[in-house]
């Protein structure tokens, strides 16, 4: 199988929607549209945990594309070569909190193959809470976005998600992999 061609069917300011045509092994061409972001397509997934408490930092952010609240972990677009700034970055913009240590990185994931061509690697890392600048932290956020940051530690999530359903406020599949017992 081996994707022959793109052509581009709608472009606005932020994305695209092509159609690809591939050739698959029973000598038949197929079309699928799919989206493309204009510029960064790479983002960073960040699963931060404080120590010592061992709380997680979650986000809820309105998300319009669905019309919700979702509840997720810190995440960006990268723009760096190096995942791990961008995931230091993101963490401070959305949360205020200062980066710490990091445990792991991800290969480089797809980030829903049916509908985009856009990646993303997780980045998990361990927060100092108890150095001065991660005492109040404050966020940086721009002026569209509108985040709250959740501090949990693990066995509460479960039932923070629940409520938070309740409320309409969505789940992020991240998020709920991560912590849910299913």
């Amino acid at each position: 199988m081996k994707k022959i061609s793109e052509t581009l069917l709608y472009e606005s300011d932020w994305l695209q929607l092509l159609k690809a045509n591939w050739k698959h092994e029973n000598g038949k061409t197929y079309g699928w549209d799919f989206v493309r972001r204009k510029n960064l397509r790479h983002a960073v997934v960040i699963i931060a945990k404080l120590v010592p408490s061992n709380r997680f930092i979650i986000i809820r952010e309105y998300r319009a594309a669905v019309g919700h609240f979702v509840i997720g972990f810190p995440a960006g677009l990268v723009e760096d070569s190096d995942v791990t700034k961008d995931a230091i970055r993101e963490l401070k913009e959305e949360t205020g909190f200062t980066s710490g240590k990091i445990i792991k990185v991800s290969s480089i994931l797809d980030m829903n193959p049916a509908m985009t061509d856009a990646t993303f690697q997780v980045v998990t890392m361990e927060v100092d809470e108890t150095l001065k600048e991660n005492l109040n932290p404050i966020q940086e956020l721009e002026l569209s976005e509108n985040i709250e940051v959740f501090l949990l530690k693990k066995e509460e999530v479960n039932d923070f998600l629940k409520k938070q359903e309740k409320d309409n406020v969505r789940v992020s599949p991240g998020v709920w992999y991560y912590f849910t017992d299913f």
